[in-house]
């Protein structure tokens, strides 16, 4: 049981470089290896990231690799929101458009929901638990842009929201790790539990969803909500007025929180630690510190895209985090849905495999990053303003001359470039945590702000020590990089 047990919790140092890494993936081979829940699973090596990601919806799919990986018949309460996903990608298509203005009530909530959920005490220091402390802090200020003012303030649907995305990620990870045939008897509980929790954030979301569903009656106008909810009544009105229900809009709303909450909150939560852990070495809450104050007076206090692009101290601390503590060892995922699909190097992918690319072990390559298991909080920041020099300078930067060929990559490895050139929001071969191509999660650009806005926030207004820590900050269970409850 020990074994068994350990292999579980630790199964992430399987697939570093010394097993998968090196012999496989890190030199073009596809591979396969036992997944857990008795399936087989196909690791696309980085080399063939542009052929993997360009393959149509109807030869690789991320969807339905979605249903199984969440489990979704028994988690989401309505497989088609992850079929159909038009919710996401009405962030996509429109949200970025409004990017500022939604930038501008996310601030506010954030800064307002901090200062209620911190405290405002300049005398006495308060104990908290950082983690559920931000993730209630996360929900406000992504409700704001979903469903608005007063909803984002209610702390009962705050809560039911949280539970609902607990018992997906829950849900999918213990039904996911069963034998088929028993999946459905232990998936009825989660069944149960994800009905309960989308009939209390239903019950929350009537007045609301009635009050917006009127303004259909008439053109959008200056006066008209612009949150998540009104833009999915407008889109679902003009392409699938057959879903325009509460139930179904309920379903939908909650699997977009899944994403975004628990993305936006493991990474600042982790940041956060990291901050503290680098400061005796790097003094990362000063440096971080006077570079949001210089810059937010730089910009009038608006939080803007040049705002957050001006913080390089700040996007580096972020990256730095996801790089070595994403939630995942894994990413871009998908499942094979047609029949004679052969990989870069030969291999005839069979219909219905699960694939997926190695993204831990790209992420921490000492062929591309130096001391690549160290938190260093400057890394990116560094490089770029190394760039930024060697332009001025009209020379060549010293951070192309460390091996790489910034064009071709790695002999058989993924592609790279210069390590100061893309900032957090973007993806490569060797950025995955909001994996790449068309399918990339489109609300990193709200995780970027939201990241920033409340690290800088708390750093300008807060001081933060941590007071108890009987063990890691956080484990690997399986593949999944896991908080560990009770950090203060």
């Amino acid at each position: 049981m020990q074994l068994k047990d350990t292999a579980f919790r630790n199964s992430q140092h399987l697939l570093t470089e010394e097993w998968l890494g090196v012999s496989y993936s890190k030199h073009g081979k596809t591979c396969l290896l036992p997944g857990l829940g008795f399936r087989n699973d196909i690791i696309i090596p980085g080399a063939s990231l542009r052929w993997y990601t360009s393959q149509p919806d109807h030869v690789l799919n991320s969807y339905e690799t979605f249903l199984e990986l969440n489990q979704a018949g028994y988690t989401t309460g309505d497989v088609n929101v992850i079929r159909n996903p038009w919710q996401g990608d009405l962030v996509r298509t429109q949200m970025l458009s409004l990017i500022e203005p939604i930038v501008a009530d996310l601030d506010d909530e954030l800064k307002v929901s901090i200062d209620e959920k911190f405290g405002m005490d300049e005398k006495d220091w308060r104990e908290i638990d950082l983690y559920e402390m931000v993730r209630i802090v996360i929900a406000r200020g992504s409700s704001r842009f979903t469903v608005g003012i007063p909803l984002c303030r209610d702390e009962s649907y705050l809560r039911r929201t949280i539970d609902y995305i607990d018992n997906t990620i829950l849900g999918g990870l213990l039904i996911g790790i069963l034998p088929r045939p028993i999946r459905p008897l232990f998936g009825a509980f989660f069944r149960i539990l994800t009905t309960l929790h989308l009939r209390s954030i239903r019950n929350s979301l009537i007045p609301l969803f009635h009050s917006h569903l009127s303004l259909l009656q008439t053109s959008p106008g200056p006066e008209e909500p612009c949150d998540h909810l009104q833009m999915m009544l407008r889109y679902a009105a003009a392409n699938f007025p057959s879903e325009i229900n509460l139930t179904n809009f309920t379903a939908r709303i909650s699997v977009s929180n899944t994403g975004s909450l628990y993305q936006a909150s493991i990474a600042i939560t982790n940041a956060l630690f990291n901050i503290l852990d680098s400061d005796a070495e790097y003094s990362t809450i000063d440096a971080l510190r006077e570079e949001a104050a210089t810059t937010l007076v730089d910009h009038n206090d608006i939080w803007t895209k040049a705002t957050a692009a001006q913080m390089i101290k700040m996007d580096s601390v972020c990256r730095e985090t996801l790089r070595l503590h994403a939630f995942a060892n894994r990413s871009v995922f998908k499942k094979v849905v047609a029949n004679g699909l052969v990989t870069e190097d030969g291999i005839t992918l069979p219909k219905g495999a699960m694939l997926s690319l190695l993204a831990q072990p790209a992420q921490t390559d000492p062929d591309v990053f130096e001391a690549p298991l160290k938190f260093d909080p400057f890394r990116f920041s560094l490089a770029r303003e190394a760039i930024a020099v060697a332009a001025s300078q009209n020379s060549q930067s010293p951070i192309f001359s460390t091996g790489l060929d910034s064009n071709k990559g790695l002999s058989n490895g993924p592609p790279t470039h210069p390590l100061g050139k893309l900032p957090l929001d973007s993806t490569s071969a060797i950025n995955l945590p909001f994996a790449h191509g068309q399918h990339a999660c489109p609300g990193r650009f709200i995780v970027d702000f939201e990241m920033k806005i409340v690290l800088a926030y708390l750093l300008i207004n807060y001081d933060i020590e941590v007071v108890k820590r009987e063990k890691p900050w956080r484990e690997w269970a399986t593949e999944a990089s896991m908080l560990v409850k009770g950090g203060k």
